[in-house]
């Protein structure tokens, strides 16, 4: 008796093709496996890299696996950092690796050493890598690193001495810390006795400038040589904001005392005088000692001394009597007086002399008039 099974052939069948058709399709699949993966995988050594300033970034790209020759290229894109400003942008760079071999290559990428204080700043460097390639890290950031301490400022001293007349009287400022940069640093009036514009004394340059590798700098001034009295008077400096806001060291103030000693003091050469009546003109020396900066006058007086003597009786009254210094000469000047005779017997008379520089009281002497 001959037995037909029809459905059970059929399944058979169907099975039979199914396990075909699943097997051609994990062969087209490993095809495109093997093709897909051929170039190899390319990738960064690492998704962060940082450098100090004013140092080369190299930046790794590792290739693994691959049997044919592959070219891939790199971007650099600006984050905190600025292309020519914080480093040099290489453009479009293109690394061949090929076979049999290469399996490393580098990008360089040069920072740019700027202002102290700046802070850290970012780029990002991107790989691109063909479609036969497997992606590996593309995408790298890059930091720069802030190695230079902020500079800080300070006057060299806390006081100088300046006398009038003085023409570009310095003023030195000390830098510390960080000299790769040129900088600057305004020396600023913030106080004191005297005045400024041109009255007790002016800026010539309240700037103090800074080379790159200095570490000093000077502010400077002019002393003014004028009619009124200035000595003791005093210019407070203190410091404005430097460039790029950085600190300030030690001292940070400065008081320049204003002095009259190298203009000189004017004077009589001596305290007392004696003349013989009748004499004629009597000449009283005035000097000029302890400086001679500047060209400088002095007027010369009769007063009224501690004995009887009488102008226009004993002598001719003297009113502001003109005495003159160059600049750096320190010549004895004269002032004169004439002596008058008379007959009347008497004893000695006395009176008196007084020498003004520029309306200052410099001394008070007594002529001695003798009978």
């Amino acid at each position: 008796m001959r037995m037909n099974y029809p459905r059970a052939h059929f399944g058979f069948r169907e099975g039979l093709l199914a396990l075909v058709a699943i097997a051609a399709a994990l062969i087209a699949i490993g095809s495109q496996l093997k093709t897909a993966h051929a170039d190899g995988t390319f990738g960064f050594s690492s998704a962060t890299y940082s450098v100090n300033e004013g140092d080369a970034a190299a930046i790794i790209i590792n290739r693994s696996g691959g049997s044919a020759s592959v070219t891939v290229s790199t971007t650099v894109t600006p984050g905190s950092a600025i292309a020519g400003t914080d480093y040099i942008n290489p453009g479009l760079v293109n690394f061949v690796f090929t076979v049999p071999g290469s399996t490393t290559d580098t990008l360089n990428v040069t920072t740019v050493e700027d202002p102290p204080a700046a802070g850290n700043k970012t780029f990002t460097v991107n790989l691109t890598v063909p479609s036969g390639s497997t992606p590996g890290i593309v995408s790298t950031v890059v930091t720069i690193i802030e190695d230079d301490a902020a500079p800080t400022y300070g006057y060299q001293a806390g006081s100088a001495t300046f006398a009038e007349g003085t023409a570009n009287a310095a003023v030195t400022v000390l830098r510390s810390g960080s000299t790769a940069a040129a900088h600057q640093v305004d020396c600023s009036v913030t106080g004191g006795t005297a005045s400024g514009g041109g009255v007790d004394f002016s800026i010539v340059d309240g700037t103090a400038n800074f080379a790159i590798g200095a570490t000093t700098a000077t502010c400077t001034f002019n002393i003014v040589l004028d009619v009124t009295s200035d000595a003791g008077d005093t210019i407070i400096l203190g410091f404005a904001s430097p460039s790029g806001g950085f600190g300030a060291g030690s001292p940070l103030a400065m008081t320049i005392t204003i002095s009259e000693g190298a203009t000189g003091t004017v004077q009589f050469s001596q305290s007392t005088y004696s003349v013989v009546e009748g004499v004629g003109t009597a000449t009283f020396a005035v000097t000029r000692t302890g400086g001679s900066v500047g060209a400088i006058s002095a007027t010369c007086s009769t007063t009224v001394g501690p004995g009887p003597a009488i102008a226009g009786s004993d002598y001719t009254a003297v009113v502001a009597q003109v005495l003159n210094w160059a600049n750096g000469i320190t010549t004895t000047q004269y002032c004169s007086v004439a002596i008058t005779s008379d007959l009347t017997p008497e004893s000695s008379e006395q009176f008196g002399l007084s020498v003004q520089r520029e309306h200052r009281l410099a001394s008070l002497r007594h002529y001695h008039h003798p009978r």
